[in-house]
């Protein structure tokens, strides 16, 4: 696959942060549970704060994921392809990623712009803007793009390099 160090630091340091983020949801929900069963004192803002993070650690690590092939996919199916069907069908899937991620940047950022304009609030208990809660899509889908990007170039190399290999033995 193309070296994009600049991806790579970029997916790093926003996998850091979503690892940060699921250590603080992880304490705040023990905190809460003690508040909650001990002390019979619930906390008002955990859930929801838990509930955006999670929104958020979805889509910061999400392009890191994928550089590390760590999403889902149809083993039995993949697994039974040959190398080249192999290749082809992670092009398609990378094409079709790109398309999806660029419809999450444009509809995400027209989201976030229209909740920024009409001073939009979350209907809960702790009224936070909607705002920066879906920033996260637009910023998130816009990584995975170049992350589909390199993997289709690679894919394609693979294509390249195993037609001239066939070629010469011919």
């Amino acid at each position: 696959m193309p070296e994009m160090k600049w991806l790579d630091r970029a997916e790093n340091i926003m996998k850091s942060i979503a690892e940060a983020m699921l250590i603080f949801i992880m304490l705040s929900v023990c905190y809460d549970v003690v508040m909650r069963y001990l002390f019979n004192n619930p906390t008002l803002w955990v859930q929801e704060v838990s509930e955006y993070l999670l929104f958020w650690l979805c889509f910061l690590a999400g392009a890191w994921v994928l550089s590390m092939d760590g999403h889902v996919r149809m083993g039995i199916v993949v697994q039974n392809l040959s190398p080249k069907n192999q290749n082809i069908m992670n092009i398609v899937t990378c094409v079709l990623g790109i398309i999806y991620c660029a419809f999450l940047v444009y509809s995400g950022s027209n989201w976030a712009w229209s909740a920024l304009q009409r001073h939009d609030l979350f209907s809960n208990v702790t009224q936070w803007p909607v705002t920066p809660i879906v920033v996260a899509m637009p910023i998130g889908a816009l990584f995975f793009i170049p992350e589909f990007v390199r993997k289709l170039l690679g894919s394609v190399k693979f294509l390249q390099t195993a037609g001239q290999t066939s070629g010469n033995k011919a």
